[in-house]
Order: structure tokens, then C-alpha cells, then sequence
């Protein structure tokens, strides 16, 4: 496991060197910092992949349901409920604005670029999954914050449910 990781500009060296291992070679690098997307950049392969990447510390814990407001019970059931389900384990949740995902999206369908979303923890735990995954996740069961302080909505999964990059998919070639 490397060492521990404890800002953006690690998290996208950790992750540009995990694309380089696997053979992908990085055209640019867009740190989102900039607009007010803290935490959050996007790296950009030659052969037209985007990976936005979210660095944080660990996963976000739902409070206990006895501190949660009456207006957002009906959200804490939909999220408790998805970590219960498809958490593996881990009881916590991860998430993008709505705003980045939808940028992802748009890429995927509009310009057939292959999206991901991948997720940097402080201890070098890389977690991802495609941004259509993503996005079908949320609107499915949906997990997203409406009315967040940020007034920006928040789409959430559970971190259990995102792949871990150590373990890649095996499957067949598609034609």
C-alpha cells in the first residue's frame, strides 16, 4: 500500500501512475480546484478516456437515523438502505456533484468517450467504477442530495460498491 496520500496533486500522481502501469498514457490533466470543485480533477488519455478522479480523506458515514431531520428521513432510508445492500460491507458513502456527473454523461453519449469515476482515499485505496455505472446507480435507487448546503446536488453511491483497481475486470474481448 504506498504511503499515505494527503492532497489533490498526490492523488493524481498516485492515479496517473496507476493508468501508466496499465498502459495509458495521459494527454492532460484538468484540476477542477480552480472552478470551486475542490478536491475533485480529471486526467485525460490519448485514447480518449476521462477519469475524473475525487480525492478524500474516507468515506462519508450517514449520522444515526434518531439525529436526522424530518425532511431528510426519506433520503437517510434510500441511503442506509443501498449501503445495507450493496455496501459489502462498508458503511459508507462516496459521491460527485451532480453537475461533474452530468459532464461525464454528456462525453459518453455525445462525444463516445469512455467516462469513469475513480475516488483516491488517504490511505492509497483507489476506487472506481464507469460513470454510467455511476449515474444508473443513482438515478435507480436514487441516492442524491436535492437541497445540499452547497446548493449543488449530490449524487451518492456506496463505497463498498465501487470496484477497487487492484481487482480489474476479466471478461471477454467485445467485437
Amino acid at each position: 500500500m504506498p504511503n499515505e496520500i494527503s492532497n489533490l496533486r498526490e492523488a493524481i500522481s498516485l492515479l496517473r501512475n496507476r493508468l501508466e502501469e496499465r498502459g495509458f498514457t495521459i494527454q492532460k490533466v484538468e484540476d477542477l480546484s480552480q472552478s470551486g470543485k475542490f478536491g475533485n480533477a480529471r486526467l485525460f488519455t490519448t485514447t480518449n478516456e476521462i477519469y475524473h478522479l475525487k480525492y478524500t480523506k474516507t468515506g462519508y458515514l450517514p449520522k444515526d437515523s434518531v439525529r436526522v431531520s424530518e425532511g431528510a428521513k426519506e433520503l437517510d432510508q434510500k441511503l442506509k438502505f443501498t449501503i445495507r445492500t450493496f455496501g459489502n460491507g462498508d458503511l459508507t458513502i462516496n459521491g460527485i456533484d451532480e453537475d461533474l456527473l452530468i459532464y461525464m454523461i454528456e462525453k459518453t453519449s455525445l462525444d463516445q468517450k469512455e467516462c469513469f469515476f475513480t475516488t483516491v482515499l488517504q490511505n492509497g485505496t483507489v476506487l472506481w467504477c464507469r460513470a454510467m455505472d455511476f449515474y444508473n446507480f443513482v438515478m435507480r435507487y436514487d441516492t442524491f442530495f436535492k437541497f445540499p448546503k452547497s446548493n449543488v446536488p449530490v449524487c451518492e453511491v456506496p463505497m463498498g460498491w465501487l470496484l477497487k483497481w487492484e481487482n480489474p475486470l476479466i471478461a471477454y474481448p467485445t467485437f
